[in-house]
């Protein structure tokens, strides 16, 4: 079975992912239960006294902003949209599982969570690659490689806060590479299959029209780069919409920092 890397977060990243929206949920739940519970008191008790009353309602007012309150500080959230597909989902991410778990690791299928291993989540994460990634509602902040997968296989289905595509920020003649890199290894996977032409095999003029619109001659320089990720919410699965803060704040506590991809559908 392929190693999908989850474990119950840790008490500390649990509260580096949920605290504001705890306290916040929290926070309003209270306001919520004590205003109404003693604005219902004050009404029973007012009769006939005014005052009461204007104060049982200012009471009961208290009540509806603190359920406004409590509305407003806890952060959306996003089912699967396609619940329907996720057994065909993950059958497609086992089949490229078994298909590329001999080939070099960097050409291999992942999924891995932060809170399971943040030492692989690290190192897929600066691979360079782009990358599928999803924040649960139950704190995993998970990444799985793009190719033959979904964002339901990547978040287990379940609910997420956010959901998208990224890639570790570099510069543009790095990221031209990458891209030509790229089609060349599946234009390779296709003569291996006995695609032999751009008839059967389009990835081979894919590749070479790379090579000459970027000009690539030769491999750039592939230093160290800094732990910046570029993210979208490019998911059509969860289709999340607003959810930068906990984003932010997530990708955070796992060392990196975020920018929001330009060129992304839904930022």
């Amino acid at each position: 079975m392929p190693p999908v890397l989850r474990a119950p977060i840790l008490p500390q990243q649990r509260a580096a992912v949920a605290q504001p929206a705890f306290w916040g949920a929290g926070l309003g739940g209270m306001l919520l239960g004590g205003a109404a519970a003693l604005g219902s008191y004050m009404l029973r008790e007012a009769a006939p006294n005014r005052g009461l009353v204007a104060a049982a309602a200012g009471v009961a007012g208290l009540a509806v902003g603190g359920l406004i309150g409590h509305v407003l500080t806890r952060p959306p959230t996003f089912a699967n949209r396609q619940p329907q597909d996720l057994t065909s989902d993950m059958r497609g991410y086992m089949a490229e599982w078994r298909r590329t778990r001999n080939l070099s690791w960097d050409q291999r299928a992942y999924v891995v969570s932060y809170q399971a291993n943040p030492v692989e989540f690290r190192r897929r994460v600066r691979s360079r690659q782009k990358f599928l990634w999803t924040l649960d509602t139950q704190g995993f902040l998970s990444v799985g490689s793009p190719t033959a997968n979904k964002h339901s296989v990547v978040g287990a289905g379940r609910t997420v806060y956010a959901a998208g595509t990224g890639q570790l920020c570099m510069p543009q003649d790095v990221q031209n590479y990458l891209g030509f890199e790229y089609l060349a290894r599946q234009a390779f996977r296709g003569i291996q299959q006995g695609h032999r032409t751009p008839d059967n095999n389009p990835y081979i003029e894919m590749a070479r029209d790379a090579a000459r619109n970027d000009n690539i001659r030769a491999v750039p320089n592939m230093g160290a780069l800094p732990d910046i990720v570029e993210l979208d919410f490019d998911s059509g699965h969860y289709q999340p919409r607003n959810a930068w803060t906990e984003t932010n704040r997530a990708w955070v506590a796992a060392g990196f920092q975020v920018r929001r991809n330009p060129q992304g559908r839904h930022i």
